[in-house]
Formats: structure tokens, sequence, C-alpha cells
């Protein structure tokens, strides 16, 4: 890792260490991207960093003729530590931005569902109007030939209110039918949305519970350490005492045999003495 020698005006090894230690405190937050507050939080808190970034490369601009090689290294490397701690909010902020895009695109999908409807209603109605208009014009026509072709006005007229029918049932049933696809595709886009929305929740929902487990974990793991450290701190102490005893008693039984073979008790003890301090010579002792 480079330390900073160079850019010591704009930040320190110091501060750069704190404020990567900060940034390891966000890993894995979750922030509502569209609640206001915690939205202001993470831009604030990516521009704490940004501003820094921003004197960083107005520096090395200015301390490039002198030191080109070692400000671009060194600047590279306070640049990719910086940005990694910023990574907590910067991913926020893109996951948010894209978020919002998927909204914003399936807003306007809907929006261009309902002008599409619109266009259909529109041809439905002017078709009904040039049918209408279809309708005089073949009544004036007829009403002209009524003196000379009564039978073939008549099966004439009945056959064009027949086609006339169909043909207006057609329309009509084409107009439902398109309005219908519409309502479809603007419903399938909407639970998309929702679906999509949905899935970013508990996405989000569960890297907390993963970012919780593991701090429980940790927690769980420090506490079995510092357990073990106290049972083995209790066994050693037990242990000495144990030790200390057993040496207490081995001279206590000495010095018996001592007393017990005539020496007076404060000779028995200087002779304990000297032989547990192997200074009796040929004589090795052991407990």
């Amino acid at each position: 890792m480079n330390e900073v020698t160079i850019f010591t005006d704009i930040t320190t090894e110091h501060a750069l260490l704190a404020i990567e230690e900060d940034a390891k405190t966000y890993t894995g937050l979750y922030v509502d991207m569209n609640e206001a507050k915690g939205r202001k939080f993470v831009k604030e808190s990516a521009a704490n960093i940004g501003d820094i970034l921003k004197r960083l490369d107005r520096s090395r601009i200015d301390k490039a003729k002198d030191f080109k090689t070692k400000v671009d290294q060194e600047a590279a490397a306070i640049r990719f530590r910086l940005e990694e701690a910023n990574k907590p909010f910067t991913l926020l902020i893109e996951e948010y931005n894209a978020e919002r895009k998927k909204v914003l695109d399936a807003e306007n999908a809907r929006k261009k569902a309902i002008e599409d409807q619109a266009a259909i209603d529109s041809d439905y109605e002017i078709a009904e109007l040039l049918m209408g208009k279809y309708f005089d014009d073949k009544a004036k026509a007829e009403q002209a030939r009524i003196a000379y072709e009564e039978n073939l006005k008549r099966e004439a007229a009945e056959q064009a209110v027949a086609d006339a029918k169909l043909l207006a049932e057609q329309l009509a049933q084409k107009a439902i039918q398109d309005k219908q696809d519409a309502i479809n595709e603007a419903a399938r886009l909407e639970a998309a949305r929702v679906a999509q929305e949905a899935k970013y929740k508990q996405d989000a929902i569960d890297a907390e519970n993963r970012r919780l487990a593991d701090i429980e974990a940790t927690k769980q793991a420090e506490i079995l350490r510092q357990q073990k450290a106290i049972d083995d701190d209790l066994a050693e102490k037990a242990r000495l005492a144990a030790s200390q005893e057993h040496v207490a008693t081995v001279h206590r039984n000495m010095k018996a045999v001592y007393i017990a073979a005539g020496f007076p008790e404060g000779l028995a003890e200087v002779a304990v003495k000297l032989l547990v301090k192997n200074k009796v010579p040929n004589t090795t002792f052991n407990y």
C-alpha cells in the first residue's frame, strides 16, 4: 500500500485510514433512496469524499510537472482507496438511479398505452361518422332511382344495409379488441413494475438480514473467544496452585523425615533447601 507523501495538503495516511475504517461500517448498508432524508444522507456522505477527489485532481495537475510519475502512482492509489471507501454510498446511488429509470420507463409505457387507446377510440368514432355519411349518401342515390328502378333499389338497399352492418360490426369488434389489448399491455407492464419493485425490496431485506447475521456471528465468536480465555486462565491458575501445593507437600514430607532422623527443625529446613536446589554433590532432585 502506497503511503501519502506528496498530497499531504489534501489528505494524510491517518485521514485515509480513518475514512477506510469508517467506510467498513457501511458495508452492506441499505437506505430507502425514495425517502428524502435517507437519500440526502447518502448523497452528502458520497459528496464528502467526492470533494476530496476534486481537490486531489486539481493538486495532481499542479504537482505533476515536478513529480509526474510519483504523483500519478500516489493519486491512483488514493483514488482507488477513496472510491472503495465511497462504494457503500455510490452503490446505493447507482441502484436508486437504476430503480428510478425502471419506474420512469414503466410510467412512460403506461402513458403510451393510454395514448394508443385514445387513438383507437378516435378511430372508432370516425368509423361511426363515416358509416352515418354512407347511409345518408345511399338513401339519396336510392331516391334518385326510385322512379324507374324500384325493385333494383330495394334489393340494392337491403344488400347495402347488410354490408354496412357487417362492416360496422367488424370495425366495432376490432376497436374493442384493440382497446382490450392496450389494457392488457398496460396491466402487464404495471405487474412487471410491481414485481421488480418487490424483488428489489426483498433483495435489500435479505442483504440486511445477512449483514445482521454476520454481526451476530462475529459477536458470538468473540464471546466464545473471551470465555475460552477466561477458562484457560482459570485452568492455568489451578495448575499453578496444584503445582505449588505439591511442591509444598514434598518439602514438608522431606523436612519431617529429617526431623524424625534427629535433625533440629532449622537444620532440617536447610537440608531440604540444599537438596531441592541440587546443592548436594552427586545428588539430583526431581518432583
